[in-house]
């Protein structure tokens, strides 16, 4: 079993995974909801509006 699981593990900290450009956490979650929020919007108004 463990030579299996080892197939979907992913040997890094979230630093280098999912946010790269900053080694801050909050910094990055607060960014990415910042940008996810100003596309949704960006959006919305062209289809709504």
């Amino acid at each position: 079993m463990p030579t299996q699981y080892s197939k979907f593990v992913i040997d890094a900290t979230c630093h280098e995974y999912v946010h790269p450009w900053t080694k801050s956490c909050i910094s990055s979650t607060a960014g990415l909801g910042l940008r996810g929020i100003e596309e949704s919007f960006r959006i919305y108004t062209t289809v709504y509006l």
